[in-house]
């Protein structure tokens, strides 16, 4: 499981009107990392929706990120989403 915010922590910050510093943000993952809370989440939540749809956790995708490469480069292939267009 990979945990995406979405977002720079710097934009996060702005977005909760820099009532919690990115720096805080990061040391706050960082012991919930530590403390395993996000794999209990993911454990609660799969055995949650297991529960409810009667569906096999294996086979259910929560989540996916579609953006450009900072990086780039030849391995990086077109975006399938922009259907050629200009800009």
């Amino acid at each position: 499981m990979r945990l995406v915010t979405g977002c720079s922590w710097e934009d996060a910050e702005h977005l909760c009107a820099k009532k919690v510093s990115d720096t805080t943000a990061r040391a706050r993952r960082d012991e919930w990392l530590a403390a395993d809370v996000f794999d209990k989440l993911c454990t609660e939540a799969l055995a949650a929706y297991d529960k409810i749809i009667g569906l096999v956790p294996d086979d259910v995708a929560v989540d996916a990120s579609l953006h450009k490469s900072p990086c780039g480069g030849e391995g990086t292939g077109k975006n399938p989403t922009d259907r050629g267009k200009l800009g």
